[in-house]
């Protein structure tokens, strides 16, 4: 009955992301992405669930396979969650709406990008100063890097600074793959200066940000590669895997820093690479999403709401209360943002629900892409995937509060008239000038 109930609902998810891919032309929407993803992950639910269980993993509780019907419905609530967004959105008229935009729209496009290249570097040179640098160059505790501790006590908002590092990071690397298709170099040049630190200190502190940055490079830059030069970005895939395998090695060695960049890259060269280990890592969140369901222990009511609040640690105190309030599955797995919000009760994951779909329906409004231009909006929703699917697999604290940071910047730079209008409106409005001779 389970494999039945398994198969039923993957015939139906595949059937529905056919009908979306030929009706809807979604390739550059954040839902449609996540659509795939979450099919991808019950396949590999269901793969798991077929396996024996191996009881020497440690985090693992083997929730496909203890509650594996209840596991099969939250993918498929998810799978709909991304379904009513991407349904929410307006049908493009061509394949990847905000890729033809940027194409159509090249030469408006250089101010605001240098704009926001401009401020990237900014914020990773105050990244490196706002550091504990003992702590930077070496130590042996997980997390200790890129947590409170591992900062500059005399720089006051060391904390924020660090959790948005993500976010800078995959941004960074995003907007690199449309300016150097576009051939904008000075914001190219930036973008190496801002892109390099945060690659440079995501391998250093074992992050799974170095990987997802480099895959984010590589589906900016293949959108936007009329070529479509596929090895090229082969190549980008497989570092994406490589520094994802590094990442999860080097937390289980112990060793962090600077000081250890070189034996962290070298560890998937020393030891024996289970390709199939690689991809349950790769959709680990979807392991961790099932498996969050069966922690024992409540989240206390001071938790939940601070899990949603968009402002840094030093505001609202939430560093301190994580401390004593936060449930982990094992020291190296936190708990799932998704199972967070599950666990929290229908009164906190319907409206983040109904602020996920209008959030996704914003960024792909034609009304944005038309003020704004289409570089902002393809990469918001490359960044939405981004930590749509870190959500899976890291608390709802590291991941909500970024979208809502994204939207920020969209709203900012549609309302204070830093994008610019079409080249068709633009074309509109000197047609009925008089012609002066």
């Amino acid at each position: 009955m389970i494999s039945l109930l398994f198969m039923t609902v993957i015939l139906f998810e595949f059937s529905v992301l056919v009908w979306v891919f030929r009706a809807r032309r979604p390739v550059g929407r954040t839902s449609f992405h996540m659509l795939i993803y979450t099919f991808i992950c019950l396949i590999v639910i269901y793969s798991l669930y077929l396996m024996p269980r191996n009881e020497d993993v440690a985090g693992r509780f083997w929730a496909e396979q203890i509650t594996p019907g209840t596991t099969c419905m939250l993918f498929l609530s998810l799978f709909l969650i991304f379904l009513l967004a991407e349904l929410s959105c307006n049908r493009s008229a061509k394949d990847g709406y905000a890729v033809d935009s940027i194409r159509a729209s090249t030469a408006r496009l250089y101010n605001p990008v240098l704009m926001i290249s401009t401020f990237l570097p900014t914020f990773s040179f105050l990244h490196i100063i706002s550091r504990n640098y003992d702590v930077l160059w070496s130590n042996t505790t997980y997390l200790l890097i890129s947590s409170p501790d591992g900062g500059n006590p005399a720089f006051p908002a060391s904390a924020f600074i660090a959790s948005a590092l993500p976010l800078v990071s995959i941004l960074s690397f995003a907007l690199l793959g449309i300016t150097i298709r576009m051939r904008f170099w000075a914001p190219t040049f930036l973008l190496l200066l801002a892109s390099m630190w945060c690659l440079v200190f995501s391998i250093a502190s074992c992050s799974r940000t170095a990987s997802i940055s480099i895959a984010a490079y590589a589906v900016a830059a293949y959108a936007l590669d009329k070529r479509r030069r596929m090895p090229l970005y082969f190549v980008s895939v497989l570092a994406s895997a490589y520094l994802l395998q590094s990442a999860l090695l080097g937390r289980g060695a112990g060793v962090f820093g600077l000081a250890y960049i070189g034996e962290i890259l070298a560890l998937p060269l020393s030891m024996q690479m289970d390709w199939i280990e690689l991809i349950l890592n790769i959709f680990q969140g979807a392991v961790i999403t099932g498996d969050s369901l069966l922690i024992q222990g409540q989240h206390s009511w001071a938790y939940k709401v601070l899990s949603l609040s968009p402002f840094p640690s030093f505001v609202d105190r939430f560093d301190q209360i994580r401390d004593s309030a936060e449930i982990r599955l094992h020291q190296f797995v936190p708990m799932s943002g998704i199972g967070e919000a599950v666990r929290f009760g229908p009164i906190f994951w319907l409206p983040l629900s109904g602020a996920y779909i209008l959030m996704v329906r914003y960024i792909n409004s034609p009304a944005l892409a038309a003020a704004i231009g289409g570089t902002p909006v393809a990469a918001a929703n490359i960044v939405f995937s981004m930590f749509s699917v870190i959500a899976f697999a890291y608390p709802l604290r590291n991941t909500f509060r970024q979208l809502i940071y994204v939207v920020c910047c969209l709203l900012i730079i549609q309302h204070m008239g830093l994008g610019s209008r079409s080249p068709k409106s633009k074309g509109q409005l000197s047609a009925r000038r008089p012609k002066i001779v």
